[in-house]
């Protein structure tokens, strides 16, 4: 058998950075309402122009890091934080 590779865990890190966006329905001339009532949101994060994907992906490993010393667990499946 082949080693594949293959996604062993999925981690998220939202920036501070928010949009608005019943200002962005002003700019487009649409409804505040439709807007949430379609997205289900009045804020969305954004990244900052200067970060990356890659930056992103990095504050997410290190916020789990963190977060399992912290909480004193392994690595192990069993130990993961629920989603």
């Amino acid at each position: 058998m082949t080693d594949l590779v293959k996604i062993v865990d999925c981690l998220a890190y939202q920036p501070k950075d928010r949009l608005d966006l019943i200002e962005l329905s002003e700019k487009f001339n649409t409804d505040a309402d439709f807007l949430k009532n379609k997205t289900g949101f009045l804020k969305v994060a954004r990244k900052s122009p200067e970060q990356t994907a890659s930056d992103l992906a990095e504050k997410a490993v290190l916020l789990e890091i963190f977060w399992r010393l912290s909480k004193n667990r392994s690595c192990s499946s069993e130990s993961r934080r629920p989603y």
